[in-house]
């Protein structure tokens, strides 16, 4: 029996300083983007309809419309083009990211086994941006970093996976 798939977004958080945020944790959006999909979550909920609901991380990965604006594929960019790659604060702003072939694997997945009317966070890892530039120093020694302290880092939240690893969801790419 196959379902309807929403993709929503793990923006719809917000700001929080728990580690490891589960489907049934309060949600607190910052940005009319992550209001509206919670608003579209509620009203799922309420005509309690074969729909599951999918919560997705942060994308990175090719795409014909990339995004810049996302910070692995900017940081790819930045590194590709000699340029510094910035970090605010302190650079401990957590983010869950996920590859966007490992996002389609999981809307299928959700679409054959999920449970109508549920939420699942869909996702890789969670990443602070230091923890990023540690990897892409691995992989370019060369990376340029330049420092801004003084700007306020992005809000931060780090987002569970288990409920949808418990339907077998396995990813490809970290």
């Amino acid at each position: 029996n196959i379902r309807v798939v929403f993709p929503s977004t793990s923006n719809v958080y917000g700001e929080s300083g728990k580690k490891n945020l589960k489907e049934t944790d309060a949600t607190a959006p910052r940005f009319a983007y992550a209001e509206y999909k919670e608003k579209i979550e509620r009203k799922i909920k309420e005509l309690n309809s074969n729909i599951v609901i999918a919560r997705i991380a942060t994308n990175y990965g090719y795409s014909k419309g990339i995004r810049f604006n996302l910070v692995i594929n900017l940081f790819c960019k930045k590194i590709l083009c000699n340029e510094p790659l910035i970090i605010f604060a302190d650079g401990k702003s957590y983010r869950p990211y996920i590859h966007v072939e490992d996002t389609a694997k999981g809307l299928i997945l959700l679409a054959e086994k999920g449970i109508s009317n549920e939420v699942y966070n869909l996702g890789g890892e969670n990443y602070n941006i230091e923890d990023l530039v540690k990897l892409f120093k691995k992989i370019y020694p060369k990376t340029l970093i330049e420092r801004k302290p003084n700007i306020p880092s992005p809000f931060t939240y780090h987002v569970c996976f288990n409920k949808i690893e418990s339907l077998g969801f396995k990813r490809k790419w970290t």
